[in-house]
């Protein structure tokens, strides 16, 4: 093994690192490393890694054309590896960033069969099908991918808000009305300040409403004003937030 090529990795992922704890600078210079090592050392056998590393930058950096040509540059590798299937869900996650919902999904439902990831890996996985579905509004299937991922991986709501969102507003539009219910209050307690956490409010206040007036099965569901928030909603939010820990509310 080169030392100076075993350098330039350890110069890369220092740097990557810094850049995830908030250092601007430290970015370009985590990519200028790893180009330099793929360039410098085209044939070996860490090559694949650092264009993996360099397409998640460029995904990182919403420069997509640029992220899914790197990840193109291990899945036509004539050898497949543990890279060739991490090249694949990147570029999965690449193309939902960019809002390819339709290609995203093709590729999620493609890996979803393989039997190599871990069963975390797989309710990641699972979790980016989901988001897909919901964002191309198949609420109902979106709902039950959601389901099956949170239960292979229950800290699922502390790492990714979007998505813990979603399975409660798809509950929602699915009518799955006591669910969405405990989804919504779980999202207000843990990020009471994301941008969806008035929304949050207002659908769990809704429902409340719902469940005092035992609506029938034909209501229909209605999207609420923002506007309508009270003090009484909030008050009585507020109150169950003290009462309920998020991480006591089972799925």
């Amino acid at each position: 093994t080169d030392a100076a090529e075993i350098a330039l990795y350890l110069l890369a992922e220092v740097n990557l690192k810094k850049a995830e704890e908030g250092e601007k600078e430290a970015l370009p210079q985590a990519m200028a490393f790893f180009k330099k090592a793929v360039t410098t050392y085209p044939k070996s056998k860490h090559a694949l890694f650092g264009h993996l590393r360099i397409g998640q930058i460029y995904a990182r950096q919403k420069l997509f054309y640029e992220a899914i040509a790197s990840f193109n540059r291990i899945l036509k590798q004539p050898s497949q590896n543990r890279f060739t299937l991490q090249a694949q869900v990147e570029t999965a996650r690449t193309y939902q960033a960019w809002e390819k919902w339709d290609t995203a999904k093709d590729i999620y439902e493609g890996l979803l069969p393989h039997r190599s990831f871990s069963t975390e890996e797989r309710a990641e996985v699972r979790l980016g099908y989901a988001d897909v579905l919901y964002q191309i509004g198949r609420f109902e299937d979106a709902y039950r991918q959601y389901k099956m991922a949170a239960l292979a991986m229950p800290t699922y709501h502390f790492k990714y808000p979007v998505s813990l969102f979603q399975f409660a507003e798809a509950a929602y539009r699915g009518r799955h009305f006591s669910k969405a219910k405990g989804l919504f209050l779980r999202f207000y307690n843990i990020y009471p300040k994301e941008p969806y956490a008035p929304v949050a409010l207002v659908r769990f206040g809704t429902l409340l409403k719902m469940e005092k007036k035992e609506l029938k099965s034909d209501t229909r569901v209605v999207t609420p004003n923002l506007s309508s928030i009270d003090d009484t909603i909030h008050h009585l939010a507020s109150t169950l937030t003290q009462k309920a820990s998020p991480k006591s509310a089972h799925l």
